[in-house]
């Protein structure tokens, strides 16, 4: 029965569902693309810090060898 009736209001209703669907349908894309480019400019951070960290451990590393007194 209430099947019937949610089918009878979209039935009635239709142009007012289909423009609060593509309303969904807009703010679930608007948030896709935040989140990609929120999570893209979070991986690019996470990416130059790894980066920078690899190049000072191996500025480190070589250092090591160097500053050594037991290794000439």
């Amino acid at each position: 029965m209430q099947r019937n009736c949610k089918r009878s209001y979209i039935g009635t209703h239709q142009a007012e569902v289909q423009a609060e669907y593509q309303q969904v349908l807009k703010i679930a894309e608007d948030n896709r693309q935040y989140w990609e480019e929120r999570n893209r400019e979070h991986f690019a951070r996470l990416a130059a810090l790894r980066t920078a960290r690899d190049c000072i451990g191996n500025i480190e590393a070589s250092n090591e060898y160097r500053l050594s007194p037991f290794i000439e």
